[in-house]
Formats: C-alpha cells, sequence, structure tokens
C-alpha cells in the first residue's frame, strides 16, 4: 500500500471468488502443489505462526519483516516445514519474499512451489500491460502464462508506473487472467535433499516508469 493506494488486488480479510479460483484472498498467494489437489494447492488449508526476521544479504544490506511458519500438515508434504519472509528495508520501494524448505525426513521430497502476485498497480488492473525479457503483452482476452526467466513486470499503461518481480533463479512468469488483469508469477519443481533446504528469492518493486522497471532487473545479482 502507497498513498493510500494498495498496489495488490485483495478481498483480505473476507474470501471471494476470483475467476474460477475459489476461495481467494489476493494478495501474494503462496502455491504448494502436491498429488491430486487443485492449483494453488494445500498452503491455504494449512497452520502458519508469525514471527519478527531479519537477515542480511551478500552486500551486508540488514532487512527486516515477518516469517510465516508452518510444519506441512498435508499427507504428500508431511515432514516439510515451509517458512515465508517477506522483508524490506526502511525508506525503500522494494519488498524481498523468500520461500523456503526443509526436509526433516531422510528421504529425496520434490514439491512444486513459488506464489502469484495478484497486482493492480496504482489500484487498477483493468489495462495492465506485461512485461517480460524481450517480450511485451498489452490487454487481452486471452489467458497465457508466459516465462519470463528472471525478471517480469506489471505495468498501469496510463500512469507509466509499474510492479517488477526480479529472481536470482529462472522462475518467473507473466501470467494473464484475460479480463482478470496481468499478475506476475515465480515457481518451480523444488528437490530438497535429506535433512536439507532450499530457497527460493523474488524481490518486488514499485517503478515510477519503464526504464526504472527495467533497471530494477539487476536485483537478480542480490544473493
Amino acid at each position: 500500500r502507497e498513498n493510500g493506494v494498495n498496489h495488490l488486488a485483495s478481498s483480505f480479510p473476507e474470501e471471494e471468488a476470483f475467476h474460477w479460483l475459489h476461495p481467494w484472498h489476493g494478495g501474494i498467494m503462496t502455491m504448494i502443489h502436491v498429488p491430486g489437489e487443485r492449483y494453488p494447492g494445500i498452503a491455504a488449508s494449512e497452520t502458519f505462526e508469525a514471527s519478527e526476521v531479519s537477515q542480511t544479504d551478500g552486500y551486508g544490506i540488514t532487512w527486516y519483516g515477518v516469517r510465516q511458519r508452518s510444519a506441512l500438515a498435508h499427507e504428500e508434504a508431511r515432514g516439510l516445514i515451509l517458512e515465508l519472509d517477506t522483508l524490506t528495508v526502511g525508506g525503500s520501494p522494494i519488498v524481498k519474499h523468500v520461500l523456503r524448505l526443509v526436509n526433516e525426513t531422510t528421504s529425496v521430497r520434490k514439491i512444486e512451489a513459488g506464489w502469484i502476485a495478484f497486482v493492480q498497480p496504482d489500484g487498477d488492473m483493468s489495462n495492465t500491460a506485461l512485461h517480460a525479457e524481450g517480450y511485451q503483452r498489452n490487454r487481452s482476452p486471452r489467458s497465457p502464462s508466459i516465462d519470463g526467466k528472471h525478471w517480469a513486470a506489471a505495468q498501469n499503461p496510463d500512469t507509466g508506473r509499474a510492479i517488477a518481480l526480479v529472481s536470482p533463479t529462472l522462475s518467473v512468469a507473466i501470467d494473464d487472467w484475460g479480463t482478470g488483469g496481468g499478475h506476475l508469477k515465480q515457481r518451480l519443481h523444488h528437490t530438497v535433499l535429506p535433512e536439507d533446504k532450499i530457497e527460493m528469492t523474488g524481490y518486488f518493486a514499485i517503478a515510477e516508469n519503464r526504464d526504472e522497471m527495467q533497471g530494477y532487473a539487476a536485483l537478480r545479482h542480490v544473493v
């Protein structure tokens, strides 16, 4: 939220239907896919606890925020701990989102996990233009998902401002929902070795214009 404007589409605290998706709360929605479960998966049915957290990156910058943690209870995911860190630096237009899977078992675990951000730059998703590396998609009734590699963005064509999503991993995509707007997605098929963990990081940034939006692609080098 910025100056009273929410750049994320959300129904919070109520749940609603959004196109074919129900229940839907919007915002940055965690996706945990296991066999036999419908998109977006099991995260909404799991129980989380929250705590304050800080993290110092490779450049010595300390990020502060909140960690959500869940010992996954679904039969197909039991033995995995899911942690979601949402972090920022004071006065920054950037939010760092970290997904962490901890394998407490002695078996290799494979699971698809990530998130979709339901974005509405400057509070409007009626005419969002979507950008990926070497690609631009204007508003369309069709609904494809297109890989953006390290970087993607959703831009309000009337104001020029945008929300960018950047990751050090090749995991970012644009997600066109037709009349439901253009959104940003990040997910991977993860392999977690016994008694080990994996992390996936994404940076969300508010950009004032197209040049700044593209400049945020440099965040792929921040780990």
